[in-house]
């Protein structure tokens, strides 16, 4: 039982690790989008990122 134990401690772990992995890439897209002046409004850009993230075109709503 401690085999499974570590086991499932284990995926979790990796579980994490890539969604912390996956959370700094679309910052970082992000911040190159805002540093390159593509975005205009830093704020509306980074709420609109999180409900869906185009890396192509981030539409910025008025």
């Amino acid at each position: 039982m401690s085999k499974e134990k570590k086991a499932m401690s284990a995926e979790q772990e990796l579980k994490r690790a890539l969604e912390n992995l996956f959370e700094a890439y679309r910052k970082k897209l992000i911040s190159e989008r805002i540093k390159k002046g593509l975005a205009k409004r830093k704020k509306k850009v980074l709420e609109n990122a999180k409900r869906s993230y185009n890396t192509r075109n981030i539409k910025t709503k008025k």
